[in-house]
């Protein structure tokens, strides 16, 4: 068992996800997709299906922080975590203005704070390493930003 702070994680399960983690993030993602063309063609069940998919990619980028990290070095490790926690944090404020909720502007405002500061150092360190893994991790921050930025301007 693989320790990660509190959470025992299987080494085989750890090496499955790891391996995968990329494939089931662009599943994911096309599932948001999806659900947001429902929600904006105002399917019967579009908002449950919006919240049932952004919530599922939330959590995978929550628990994707405890897989084997994508950087040897401890401050490329460390800011590895708090990106994917900043994604998931942003995925969820994403959700909330999607579905007309409070506290969507705070959520996204934290996460995109987070996301930004994480973004700049894994960018940093990718170019000073020539780390090729990294480029899936900063192709988040130009997808959820460009998000934001949507919803943000229209």
């Amino acid at each position: 068992m693989i320790s990660r702070g509190s959470v025992l994680i299987p080494p085989k399960l750890d090496r499955w996800l790891t391996e995968r983690k990329l494939t089931i993030e662009l599943l994911l993602g096309a599932l948001t997709a999806v659900s947001l063309l429902a929600s904006y063609t105002h399917q019967l069940r579009g908002p449950e299906m919006v919240m049932i998919s952004m919530t599922t990619l939330a959590i995978f980028y929550f628990l994707s922080c405890y897989l084997t990290p994508d950087v040897e070095a401890k401050p490329g490790a460390i800011a590895s975590k708090a990106f994917s926690i900043a994604c998931s944090v942003c995925v969820i404020g994403l959700m909330f203005s999607i579905l007309k909720y409070e506290g969507a502007v705070q959520l996204i405002v934290i996460g995109t704070t987070s996301l930004a500061i994480s973004g700049l150092v894994l960018a940093g360190y990718a170019v000073s390493s020539g780390l090729r893994r990294l480029v899936p991790l900063l192709l988040r921050v130009v997808i959820i930003g460009g998000i934001f930025g949507v919803l943000k301007f229209t």
